[in-house]
Formats: structure tokens, sequence, C-alpha cells
């Protein structure tokens, strides 16, 4: 057996020995609803897509704040960085997803607050980032290690990273 495609014509040629038999084909570009802010997700009609891709990120968190020491004293560690988002992806068969989709964007977790300068205090916690959902078909949350405030006196290490979060 052999097939030959001819790229100008878009037509798949085959054979099994003795004839050629030709079919054509119409490829169609897929179609790509890309999300940045919070909107509707519409099902495309024509040509109905059998299956549906959603990849989903939710917002990372927030990073700590540094620690501050005494004036004249050792330095204060910095804060830990936040943890990443969550990665989700989903497959669906088109057909079983309603007409449109809510989508929603997560938001980034805040940084922790600052502390007064030449007091020796920690620094503070980041906050947690907000979930990415697909109706209520998929989910990505924002709930990974939100980064811990630097520590003071000694070394000053800084606080612990974070890491992403899970989705559904």
């Amino acid at each position: 057996e052999m097939f030959y495609w001819a790229t100008d014509t878009n037509t798949l040629s085959h054979s099994s020995g003795s004839a050629w038999t030709a079919f054509s084909i119409t490829p169609t570009a897929p179609d790509i609803q890309w999300f940045t802010a919070s909107g509707t997700w519409t099902k495309p009609t024509s040509p109905a897509p059998v299956t549906t891709e959603v990849y989903l990120l939710a917002g990372g968190c927030g990073g700590g704040s540094g620690a501050t020491s005494a004036l004249g004293t050792v330095a204060a560690g910095g804060g830990g960085g936040g943890g990443g988002s969550g990665l989700v992806y989903r497959k669906f068969v088109t057909s079983d997803l309603s007409a449109t989709v809510s989508v929603t964007i997560g938001t980034g977790g805040v940084g922790g607050l600052a502390v007064a300068a030449g007091a020796s205090a920690s620094g503070n916690q980041g906050s947690n980032g907000t979930g990415t959902l697909f109706g209520a078909y998929a989910s990505s949350e924002g709930t990974g290690n939100k980064g811990s405030g630097g520590t003071t006196g000694g070394t000053g290490a800084g606080g612990a990273s974070g890491v992403g979060g899970r989705g559904s």
C-alpha cells in the first residue's frame, strides 16, 4: 500500500497496487479561546470539535516581607518567596459542556506587610492567590505555601518558600 499527500490541493491519495483513490481533506484551524481576565467561554459550533482541552493557572502566593533589626545589630533575614500557582489540565467531550461556561481568572497573593525600620521584628507572611475556574467543570487553586517573613538575630534566615497549589 502507498499513500501520497498533495500539498497544493490538500488531497490524500491511496493505492493498493493497481489504482489510486483520492480523498479530499479540508483542514481547519483549532478554536483557541485565551483568557487573561474573567469572561465567558463559548462552545464552537462549526465545525464542532470532538474534545475540548482546558488549561487553568491559579494566582501564585505572595512572598513574605523581610525582618528588621535594631540599629547597630546583626542584619535581619529577607522574606521567603511565595509558592507558584497550581496548573490543571482537563480534557472534555465537547458535547458534555454547556453552550457557554463562566471563566474566572485567579489573582496573585499579596506580599507580606513591611515592618517598621529600626525595630527588631520578624517579617510578615504573604497571602494566598485565588483560584481559576472553568465554571463547575474544573478549578486550579491558589493555595500553595505563602512565603514566610524573615527572622531577626543570628544569621537572619529567609522565610520558607511555598509550593504550588492543586486543582480538580
